[in-house]
């Protein structure tokens, strides 16, 4: 028999927005706890339904993927991203998949390697001097730098000046008519339309000179994978300069804001959590020399790993996903009817006590294999799951690896501040506030090989 799936009532013309736009995961979790695992609510006009079961997860997102597309919200940010590889579906999202997925394969994560490290020791010097940094923006810029040139081929600053002022303009702007429930017409001249319309101008023109600049495509990076591929997404040369602008700029907006974030939230939670720190350090320092660490090092260091998955739980930098069903389906009673929206929330699936123990626990132990640790499908998925896993993953987790070694190689860190910096809940888990960080050189001869090494280049 079909069982009705719960609704939640509001007498409001606009649903439940009031209560969810507060904090989202409170609501979910609030609603939850009185109507179940699966649960109808109403934003505005939208009829979504909210689901946390490990197997419905996996049903909707791996086994029945076919089924589902991406939902209006992430149709909504083709204003900033065109068809990109985030925002399409079906037999386009396949053939960019098809073009871009070889430059991601660990042979060629392998060549991005170097360049990371790179961008990492030029990092560590500019921190020389300093007794204390801004995180949020630490992180944003060293991550903007290594997907600038490790994926597109570009070193210039004035590339990275157009993409960090004029993309978190335009990426806020889309986020706030994906949350609207009556967002105005893009065509009105408010001063914010303009704004965006002068910012997306800026970057088009960016993206259409790093394109044009490149020539033949012989580097071995993404954007000649895209180049030597073009004709296999967009067969219509007419249409091959906005497709080629679309997919570098969703390189840009996918390659550095994930990256940053995680590393924020794993900083703050080692400076909240100096036992994990100690023992990061002991693990790093003790098996690493002066100099920065190979691949095959990184790989050696399991607690280190263990700290951002740990991270990566507590804090997913993608907390919320949403899919629409194309037709007719079934999650164990419940009917899904076409047009459905399912929301999946990572945050609260990974905070769950039915995987996990003291789900609110920062403990990156829970992630040693050699304790037993078995983490069962679909309870942990930051990078997302199925078809449509995250791409770079497994760059994501090297950079990640990577920056966090080095730094906690080099320097002793400490929040200046314990208090909480609040949570953004948009499209990524943002911190709402700065993260400030005070420094101390721990190994003043590494850092000062390394200055070496890089002025003389």
């Amino acid at each position: 028999m079909t069982r009705t799936i719960p609704y939640v009532h509001s007498g409001r013309l606009t649903g439940s927005y009031r209560e969810y736009v507060v904090d989202p995961p409170k609501f979910l979790a609030r609603q939850r706890a009185r109507h179940g695992e699966l649960f109808r609510f109403r934003i505005g006009h939208r009829h979504l339904i909210y689901l946390e079961r490990a197997e419905w997860v996996q049903h909707v997102l791996h086994k029945n993927h076919a089924n589902y597309i991406k939902s209006l919200a992430y149709r909504k940010l083709r204003l900033l991203l065109g068809e990109g590889l985030l925002t399409s579906d079906g037999g386009a999202w396949k053939r960019q998949r098809q073009v871009i997925g070889p430059a991601f394969r660990r042979e060629r994560i392998r060549d991005y390697f170097a360049l990371m490290t790179d961008f990492t020791e030029r990092m560590l010097v500019r921190w020389r001097g300093h007794d204390r940094i801004n995180l949020n923006d630490e992180m944003r810029h060293i991550t903007l730098q290594i997907v600038t040139k490790t994926l597109l081929g570009v070193e210039s600053q004035r590339s990275l000046d157009i993409i960090r002022h004029q993309l978190p303009l335009a990426l806020r702007y889309v986020l706030d008519r994906v949350s609207s429930p009556l967002p105005l017409p893009t065509y009105l001249p408010t001063p914010k339309n303009l704004r965006f319309r002068a910012a997306m101008r800026d970057m088009h023109g960016l993206m259409q000179e790093i394109v044009s600049s490149r020539g033949a495509a012989e580097a071995n990076d993404v954007l000649s994978s895209l180049l030597n591929g073009i004709h296999t997404i967009e067969p219509d040369a007419k249409a091959q300069p906005r497709t080629l602008r679309e997919q570098v700029l969703t390189l840009f907006v996918a390659g550095h804001e994930t990256s940053a974030i995680a590393l924020c939230w794993t900083m703050h939670l080692l400076g909240r959590h100096p036992q994990v720190l100690a023992k990061l350090r002991s693990e790093v320092r003790s098996n690493l020399r002066r100099e920065p660490p190979s691949m095959e090092e990184l790989a050696a260091l399991p607690y280190t790993a263990q700290v951002l998955k740990e991270s990566l739980r507590l804090m997913p930098p993608i907390w919320l996903m949403a899919r629409e069903s194309l037709g007719t389906d079934q999650l164990g009673k419940h009917k899904i009817l076409p047009g459905d929206i399912l929301t999946i929330c990572p945050y609260l699936m990974h905070r769950s006590e039915l995987y996990w123990s003291e789900p609110g626990r920062f403990y990156p132990e829970r992630f040693d294999s050699n304790r037993g640790a078995d983490i069962a499908p679909y309870t942990y998925f930051p990078f997302g799951g199925g078809p449509r896993l995250c791409i770079g993953n497994n760059f994501a987790m090297l950079e990640l690896q990577l920056l966090l070694t080095r730094i906690v190689q080099c320097y002793d860190f400490e929040l200046e501040t314990t208090h909480h910096p609040g949570v953004e809940f948009s499209l990524s888990l943002r911190p709402r506030n700065e993260i400030w960080i005070r420094l101390r050189p721990v190994d003043t001869r590494a850092i000062s090989s390394t200055f070496e090494s890089t002025r003389m280049h």
